[in-house]
């Protein structure tokens, strides 16, 4: 199963075309988070046009099977969210139940914040904005993708990365959802 993360849902609502051709060829096994479906609220809510945006993002959830937190995935969050202090690391809350949700589930999280989640041990991430796949290091070895651009699509259309912040974090804000921001020109425009 893959499981979309925030920015991945933005490249999707955005109609990025390598995302969408990542996204018919899994369709069966396609699902995201009721996290992620937070965050996508949280940025519509934030537009300029609300009501229309809410509405969008909406309609992209019910297309999609959202995963609840259950206890296997709340177990791995805690577990992980103490190993990742012990060892001097943070992350966000929203970022760990969505990867303790992936675990659980042996999931795939497809996510532009592949350094991020990358100090997870065990998940396995994709990057469909930047079109890799990968199994996440241990502990301080990961890596960034963040600058790559993929050749014959533009800038805009390639990643959210123009409006999803990849790499910072909050610390101290539980279940951040600052890391999406939705505009006029971020959503598909549609006749």
């Amino acid at each position: 199963m893959k499981l979309l993360d925030t920015d991945t849902c933005v490249a999707i609502l955005r109609e990025n075309t390598i995302v969408l051709r990542n996204l018919a060829s899994e369709i069966d096994s396609i699902a995201t988070t009721w996290i992620t479906g937070a965050e996508l609220y949280y940025g519509a809510a934030k537009s300029v046009e609300p009501l229309k945006n809410s509405a969008l993002v909406s309609g992209f959830l019910a297309s999609l099977r959202v995963l609840n937190l259950d206890d296997p995935a709340v177990q791995i969050f805690g577990e992980t969210k103490a190993r990742l202090e012990r060892q001097g690391q943070r992350l966000a809350d929203a970022d760990l139940f969505i990867a303790a949700t992936a675990l659980a589930h042996g999931a795939t999280v497809v996510t532009g914040n592949t350094r991020r989640y990358g100090r997870i041990p065990g998940l396995t991430l994709a990057n469909w904005l930047h079109n890799q796949e990968a199994r996440s290091q241990p502990l301080g070895q990961s890596q960034t993708d963040r600058g790559r651009r993929i050749p014959g699509v533009n800038a805009r259309a390639q990643t959210a990365g123009d409006r999803v912040d990849h790499d910072r974090e909050r610390p101290g804000e539980v279940g951040y959802a600052g890391s999406v921001v939705f505009d006029n020109d971020l959503m598909p425009h549609r006749a």
